[in-house]
């Protein structure tokens, strides 16, 4: 609380925790994002296992958004960051509140599209290697789904997606408190462009 006749435009409140650079990419550099979101989604509805992990739409929005976050907050107790609630919030607010529950369709574009827009930014992704890095991605959300779910419990599932996903992450390159940030933004603004682009507005 800034005190009283003090200069409120000192206040840190104005600062924010990250700042960072949007890039719009061309067709052309997409293409391998492309590429690794048509062969994993190919993948998924060819996989019984993987359609019934990723599909979570018998449990709530409001459910799976808390595991997220408490998913995230591990994540960066992990790294060691200062203030993990900002970062966990960030990337899971989009979700909870634009949604009742998450559809087989959202979840494998959020899921797909975030993992291989981080991959590219890391330098990992390109046209030559997008289906094999993808088909990896595919095996390990199936050594997650077989570890983890449990036949009659749908809220299985989330470790097993969060398991999976983090490890994506991991063997993309090493994940710090600034990798986290990024996935964040990319997770983050995932959930919001399906919310818009869906206009599924909650009950």
């Amino acid at each position: 609380t800034c005190q009283e006749n003090g200069d409120e435009s000192n206040d840190e409140i104005f600062y924010p925790g990250v700042a960072y650079n949007v890039t719009i990419l061309s067709d052309e550099q997409r293409t391998p994002v492309n590429t690794f979101v048509d062969t994993f989604v190919k993948a998924v509805y060819g996989s019984d296992t993987l359609k019934n992990v990723f599909d979570i739409s018998e449990t709530s929005a409001q459910q799976f958004t808390r595991f997220v976050y408490g998913h995230f907050i591990d994540l960066l107790k992990s790294v060691n960051a200062k203030d993990p609630e900002p970062i966990a919030d960030f990337g899971t607010r989009p979700m909870g509140q634009n949604f009742d529950v998450f559809t087989l369709k959202e979840m494998l574009r959020v899921y797909s599209n975030t993992v291989s827009s981080y991959a590219l930014s890391e330098g990992a992704l390109t046209q030559d290697n997008a289906k094999d890095l993808a088909m990896r991605y595919v095996d390990i959300m199936e050594k997650q789904a077989k570890k983890n779910v449990k036949q009659g419990d749908p809220t299985s599932k989330y470790p097993a997606i969060g398991d999976g996903i983090l490890e994506f992450f991991k063997s993309v390159s090493t994940v710090d408190v600034d990798k986290v940030w990024k996935i964040a933004i990319y997770f983050g603004s995932e959930w919001l462009l399906t919310a818009a682009e869906t206009s599924r507005p909650t009950g």
